[in-house]
């Protein structure tokens, strides 16, 4: 599974930034990509998508003991981009990912996890992996209008995702998902995509680094229970 960090050039938002700015960044995948080891996923339709995470074990293990869960889909409007949010949160620990609205790759995946109700997560530690199947409704609902965004400019979503991350407001958009439960941990990765990943490739000065190499976050993971979409 490829969870890795990009890391962003001085130059990429000029004005903004004069340091280079790290991009935790997670792949999404389809069920098909691991029917080989799970039998939760041999069960699902081949093209649901998968959105994978690596996450710390301890603050994991520490925070995510209770027995409530929560999928949620969410919008963040900015100025020159809309981004998507996907926040999975198991009592104290929220895991989000952001996602590109222009992303055409991002849409086809909300299109099969619509018509196959199928969604699942994959958790990693390390060399470990963990499947977590989830179901979802049959329509996006009033998200829907969102892939209007389709073929406008992704460096805008990189920049303000960048910028997101490391900005602490990022959390008033991220609330938690149970009333008087408050996140303690939370892990936030873009999700990257075929289509954003040729973006920023194509972005002088981009580097791309290995997930536990020291320019990124230490990493490890367990599983959740099942559940259902609230």
């Amino acid at each position: 599974m490829q969870v890795y960090t990009t890391v962003l050039p001085p130059s990429f938002e000029e004005g903004i930034r004069s340091e280079y700015m790290p991009l935790p960044c997670a792949m999404l995948r389809r069920a098909a990509d691991f029917a080989g080891s799970f039998r939760d996923a041999r069960e699902m339709r081949t093209r649901s998508p998968v959105l994978t995470v690596a996450v710390d074990r301890q603050k994991f293990e520490t925070h995510a003991s209770s027995a409530l869960e929560s999928f949620r889909l969410g919008v963040i409007e900015a100025s020159q981009c809309t981004m998507m949010t996907f926040r999975f949160q198991k009592g104290e620990a929220q895991f989000v990912w952001l996602a590109d609205a222009a992303d055409p790759d991002l849409w086809k995946a909300m299109d099969n996890m619509t018509r196959s109700r199928q969604l699942a997560f994959v958790f990693q530690e390390q060399a470990n992996l963990w499947f977590l199947p989830w179901n979802v409704p049959s329509s996006l609902g009033q998200f829907g209008i969102y892939r209007r965004e389709i073929g406008r400019n992704s460096v805008n979503f990189l920049a303000a995702a960048g910028g997101a991350m490391a900005d602490a407001n990022l959390a008033t958009h991220l609330s938690t998902a149970f009333s008087g439960v408050a996140v303690k941990y939370r892990c936030v990765n873009v999700l990257m995509t075929p289509h954003l990943k040729r973006v920023l490739d194509s972005i002088p000065g981009t580097a791309t680094v290995p997930s536990d190499s020291a320019a990124a976050v230490g990493f490890a993971s367990i599983a959740p229970s099942p559940g259902t979409v609230q």
